[in-house]
């Protein structure tokens, strides 16, 4: 917390009431035990922002998620510790975990759900966890895949497998997903007979099927 205590005296000359910087408690009860540790966030890699951090700060500028004072606040940290936006915003207890998700997703272009929103199947890590390392392996996949067939004409890919319950309905769920986020035009189409999931990762009325 000497992070925090530097900062604030740096604010100087100020009114007791503005010296007095708002700290927000409705922060998740988890990030308090993180802020001991070395890894500050481990569901998503911060170190994604380190581009163009200053835009970060705007997306949550224009969002109303901070404030300017907030933002300087924050950079003053940062800068004095060597360390990402993200991380010193949540050492201030400034932003959530979720705050430094949509500021990620908005900058990057990636469509995401909240976490506590459970219209959806939370399978779609892509979707509710865009930057957790199987999003970024599955990114991977569609990456290799647009410079390779799709480079060469191919539109149509099917994922398959020789035997049950090894993943096939969640690659191609979550590379579906990742396709749309490019903001292609991607139809998927569940071939399985036997068991078939699509419509409940996705909520959606299977009355009407392949068959």
């Amino acid at each position: 917390m000497d992070t925090i205590q530097r900062a604030l005296q740096k604010q100087q000359g100020k009114t007791p009431e503005e010296n007095v910087y708002p700290i927000r408690n409705d922060i998740d009860p988890a990030i308090t035990d993180e802020l001991t540790e070395d890894s500050v966030i481990e569901e998503f890699d911060l170190k994604a922002g380190h581009v163009a951090e200053n835009s970060i700060g705007e997306i949550l500028l224009e969002a109303r998620r901070l404030s300017e004072g907030d933002i300087e606040l924050i950079r003053q940290v940062q800068q004095d510790d060597g360390i990402y936006f993200g991380e010193a915003a949540l050492q201030l207890r400034l932003l959530t975990k979720e705050d430094i998700k949509f500021a990620l997703c908005r900058q990057y272009g990636y469509t995401y759900i909240d976490d506590g929103d459970s219209t959806l199947s939370q399978e779609l890590v892509t979707l509710y966890q865009p930057f957790h390392k199987k999003s970024e392996v599955l990114r991977l996949i569609r990456s290799q895949l647009i410079v390779g067939a799709m480079a060469e004409g191919k539109r149509v890919f099917a994922v398959v497998s020789p035997g049950e319950q090894e993943g096939k309905t969640y690659i191609a769920a979550n590379l579906a997903v990742t396709m749309a986020q490019l903001g292609k035009r991607t139809l998927l189409i569940d071939a399985n007979f036997r068991t078939p999931r699509i419509d409940k990762l996705f909520s959606v009325n299977a009355r009407i099927g392949l068959s």
